[in-house]
């Protein structure tokens, strides 16, 4: 970074080829205070010898041109659902303002650098009707355990609440004076779309972390396919005792192997009261998250008020043979998948 300390008169040269990109960006520098960032191939500087050897180490790099003045700001960020009145209050964003000649941004952090907000030409008016933008610096999760990580908690219900529906209002202050206002201002849910999933997927992979006791730690690095989110929402949802059904699209069927007389499968072919009924699965599934396989415990299905059905004739059955058992659904029938011994 560099700033001068007196005024220095240069000749700044600009590519071609990067002419349009550059020169939009320093319109909106000087009207929005934007950034101006290029690519370091855009421009050459001519007086300036110091820059000369700089740049060449630097081919590849960004040049980016910052306002210089500023003014420290907060914004003040909370949620309400209209419904019930309700009011969620997010820690205050610390940042700063940029001025232009016809707006200003506005950029700033919360929650130890975790959580980023940004106001794009807002106008110098008592309302924000401008663009605000939200983004996750997680570096600072790097290597802390999935079930721990700070900020978490607060970020995740701050998002999963604006998903839903609930209204963000916001204010813009100078030393305790209201700049701007912004009231009950709706996100589309498009917008909110790529946190929630990302906050979603981290809260899921911590349920699985805490049922297996298995320790997790966060890598930016890990990325995950829609698919392998949707196979993970299924995992929580038995872990949590959630994957219950009174219809099931096809019946349940079982094999039983006959002993001596075929009398265990003339005992349930005699059955005329509904039972319960467990099937414990006796392979185990894996699932790898945050670069770590987990094997899963193995899956428990009850079935309560069912009958069984045998479509054989039972009177050529001998000891040791395979009969197909079909299990009939009767009234007040419920199904229920769950993990045996999870802790």
């Amino acid at each position: 970074m560099f700033f001068a300390k007196q005024n220095v008169p240069f000749n700044l040269n600009v590519e071609k080829t990067y002419a349009d990109d550059f020169f939009g960006k320093f319109n909106n520098l000087l009207e929005h205070g934007e950034e101006l960032e290029v690519n370091s191939r855009a421009i050459q500087f001519e007086k300036l010898p110091f820059f000369d050897d700089f740049s060449a180490q630097f081919e590849d790099g960004s040049l980016i041109i910052a306002p210089s003045k500023t003014i420290q700001s907060v914004q003040k960020l909370w949620i309400t659902e209209q419904l019930t009145g309700n009011v969620e209050t997010f820690d205050d964003v610390v940042g700063e303002i940029r001025l232009g000649n016809k707006s200003f941004t506005f950029k700033g952090s919360a929650c130890n650098g975790l959580f980023n907000v940004s106001l794009s030409r807002m106008p110098l008016n008592s309302n924000l009707n401008g663009s605000i933008e939200f983004s996750l610096l997680t570096e600072g999760w790097e290597g802390i355990d999935i079930c721990s990580l700070p900020y978490f908690n607060k970020i995740s219900s701050f998002f999963s609440k604006l998903i839903v529906g609930w209204k963000l209002n916001t204010t813009l202050e100078i030393n305790g004076e209201r700049l701007l206002v912004a009231k009950e201002k709706k996100f589309d849910d498009s917008s909110m779309e790529v946190f929630y999933g990302f906050l979603k997927y981290i809260e899921r992979v911590q349920v699985v972390s805490r049922f297996t006791g298995v320790k997790l730690q966060y890598s930016s690095k890990v990325s995950f396919t829609a698919e392998e989110h949707e196979y993970l929402a299924d995992v929580v949802e038995v872990f949590q005792g959630n994957q219950f059904d009174t219809k099931l699209s096809k019946n349940a069927t079982c094999e039983l192997i006959a002993d001596s007389e075929a009398k265990n499968v003339e005992f349930l072919m005699d059955m005329k009261q509904p039972v319960l009924i467990e099937f414990i699965e006796s392979t185990r599934e894996q699932i790898e998250l945050f670069g770590t396989k987990i094997t899963l415990p193995n899956k428990k299905i009850s079935m309560e008020s069912v009958l069984p059905k045998i479509d054989q004739d039972i009177s050529d059955i001998k000891d040791g043979d395979i009969v197909t058992i079909e299990w009939i659904p009767c009234e007040n029938f419920s199904a229920k998948i769950s993990y045996e011994n999870a802790i």
